[in-house]
């Protein structure tokens, strides 16, 4: 996967746009408020994963 970071076109575009400064922040900004419109799930709803890329 970090191979695919360091030579694949599209992936090291995307990294030289979030390199410019305003860029990132304007980004980072919108995941943030996207990431508060989250449901978490407590107590007996919600399930801590055993493996994070695989469903218990």
């Amino acid at each position: 996967p970090m191979l695919t970071l360091l030579t694949d076109n599209e992936a090291q575009s995307y990294i030289n746009q979030q390199l410019q400064y305003l860029s990132f922040f304007s980004d980072f900004a919108v995941s943030m408020e996207k990431m508060g419109r989250i449901r978490v799930l407590t107590g007996t709803a919600g399930q801590i994963r055993r493996h994070c890329a695989f469903a218990n």
